[in-house]
């Protein structure tokens, strides 16, 4: 086997300990800084991030891109917050937004720059180690060309692939921020090269587990309203290689949500149910609520528009949401019925009913979808 690299600085700062929780690893990605004064909220994401580390007693931390925005490069208050958790080993891996960046830009001790692809050998642990192979981003290679090329001049053995860019294979999430794609990788070069496991940045939302052959950690901090629910960071235990998910206390979270507006029985009542529902769904704790940013979409048909988005102010605001959108709720495809016709209620309020008793699962439309297309065509004109 040809000779392992690995990265050192005199200190050995980046030595893996193995003992207790000090041998996991916290993962996260895509934190897009500016400076604190613009971008506060991510600045207090990621050191929520940094103080769960130090509670655990998890020395290190892999930021995998990203880390700063585009255009962008002072660096001094992400400097200055490394220095102020000196006890965490932090090691940055540039994205497509900050590639190019080097160790020489920061003063922080326990800061380290992949600059170029590494190949390193965690210290301790069992006799069978998993080496990390990390490759920072080329906007002039893809991750599939980067491993050949890598790999024709040593050989990694078994290996974790740390890396940004594009997973070009299974369910992918996309990435509102920006378009096109970025260094990818594929699904034939992970069965040529059979990384142990892959971690990637780039993608910002995430909402797939921790059983796929690529996981993403994901943004800590909603960019913007497109990212949505709690965010999570990584925490991986090389040792017995299991990935667990870490909630990130952060400052916003953003959620995007529909609700169909049906003239069958008392609208109100059914509309605050489905409100109740749609807040107990995202599963965020009472002293969270206030964090939440709301685009709401209203569609339908609704016999009184005035009284139902009087209502639904009020219960937003009542339950301590705030919405998104200067113009709050958004009304557009809220259609008005006058058709007070019996049959036409029933029938609609039989055909709901039945979908209550239907697995759509097999399907591409849901439950509301369908009862969208029906209320358009019992009191459509």
């Amino acid at each position: 086997m040809a000779e392992v690299l690995s990265y050192k600085i005199k200190e050995k700062y980046f030595d893996y300990a193995f003992m207790g929780e000090t041998m996991k690893i916290a993962i996260t990605a895509d934190v897009h800084l500016r400076s604190r004064q613009e971008t506060p909220e991510r600045y207090t994401a990621l050191e929520n991030i940094f103080i769960q580390c130090e509670k655990k007693g998890l020395e290190q931390v892999f930021i995998l891109g990203d880390l700063f925005d585009r255009d962008f490069n002072n660096y001094h208050d992400f400097d200055e917050l490394c220095r102020m958790r000196s006890g965490l080993k932090i090691t940055v891996l540039p994205g497509n937004h900050d590639s190019g960046l080097k160790r020489k830009y920061f003063t922080a001790e326990n800061l380290r720059v992949i600059e170029e692809p590494l190949l390193e050998a965690p210290a301790g642990g069992r006799a069978q180690k998993n080496n990390f192979l990390f490759i920072p981003y080329d906007s002039g290679l893809s991750l599939d060309e980067a491993l050949e090329v890598f790999t024709r001049n040593q050989d990694p053995g078994r290996f974790v692939l740390f890396g940004h860019g594009d997973w070009l294979s299974g369910a992918r999430s996309a990435n509102a921020y920006e378009q096109g794609f970025y260094m990818p990788l594929s699904q034939r070069a992970v069965e040529k090269f059979s990384p142990l496991r892959v971690f990637l940045g780039h993608i910002h939302q995430v909402d797939g587990g921790l059983d796929r052959a690529v996981i993403y950690p994901g943004s800590p901090c909603g960019l913007e309203i497109n990212e949505t629910g709690k965010r999570r960071f990584l925490v991986y235990d090389p040792e017995e290689n299991r990935v667990e998910l870490r909630e990130v206390v952060t400052p916003v979270i953003y959620f995007q949500e529909k609700l169909l507006v049906l003239p069958v029985g008392d609208e109100i009542s059914r509309l605050r149910e489905l409100i109740r529902k749609m807040i107990e769904k995202w599963q965020v704790a009472d002293q969270d609520i206030k964090k939440v940013k709301l685009r709401l979409q209203v569609r339908g048909f609704t016999r009184d528009k005035e009284a139902l988005a009087r209502f639904i102010q009020q219960e937003i605001s009542g339950r301590g949401l705030t919405f998104y959108d200067e113009t709050e709720a958004d009304f557009s495809e809220l259609k008005i019925t006058t058709d007070e016709s019996e049959a036409r209620l029933l029938l609609l309020k039989q055909l709901q009913e039945k979908l209550q008793q239907m697995d759509l699962s097999r399907f591409w439309a849901s439950s509301d979808e369908v009862l969208e297309e029906a209320a358009e065509i019992i009191f459509g004109r």
